[in-house]
């Protein structure tokens, strides 16, 4: 090998090349051995997000933690009685499958029939369901978020305003990641 010739490379130089090959390789396996590995470290990968309609800004990432259920609080605008709606999470979707509210009045059922069953609970309130009415990514659950009261979802124990979150009088989009 001659030297200063620029042709040609001296042999510590090619030695050295080789290595910093290898353990580039190797440090690169490393990392996606790890990336998969640890990927599925994560036991419940799914989760609820709450979107402004008209801006598209994410407001709310709920990790779902397992939970398959969660409940839209509030209270109605024209009868100003409470209302809760249960919505379970199947695939990609989201359910709503049963109705609680405690008054009747406009905006409320005032007709079962089935698929759809009426029952009551300890406080009197009236349990309606049956429903089977679903949402998705490309037709998300959309809330009108109240001026005067309030929006609130619950998962498990945990329960967000959506009032404070993202604001009296705007309207949000819930959809599920998976």
């Amino acid at each position: 090998m001659q030297k200063g010739t620029g042709d040609t490379v001296p042999f510590s130089n090619f030695f050295c090349m080789k290595i910093r090959k290898i353990i580039t390789g190797i440090l690169c396996f490393i990392f996606m051995f790890c990336s998969v590995a640890f990927s599925g470290c994560t036991q419940y990968k799914d989760t609820l997000v709450v979107i402004d309609y008209d801006t598209g800004k994410e407001y709310l990432a709920i990790d779902l933690n397992g939970e398959t259920e969660f409940c839209v609080d509030f209270i109605h605008s024209v009868n100003k009685s409470n209302v809760k709606e249960m919505y379970r999470i199947e695939d990609d979707e989201i359910v709503c499958h049963t109705l609680v509210y405690s008054a009747f009045g406009a905006g409320m059922p005032d007709v079962i029939e089935p698929p759809l069953s009426l029952s009551y609970d300890g406080e009197g309130n009236m349990i309606v369901s049956g429903y089977d009415i679903r949402f998705n990514n490309s037709d998300p659950l959309t809330i009108a978020v109240s001026i005067p009261y309030d929006h609130t979802i619950t998962v498990g124990d945990k329960t967000y305003s959506l009032g404070e979150i993202a604001g009296h009088g705007t309207t949000v989009t819930v959809s599920v990641i998976r």
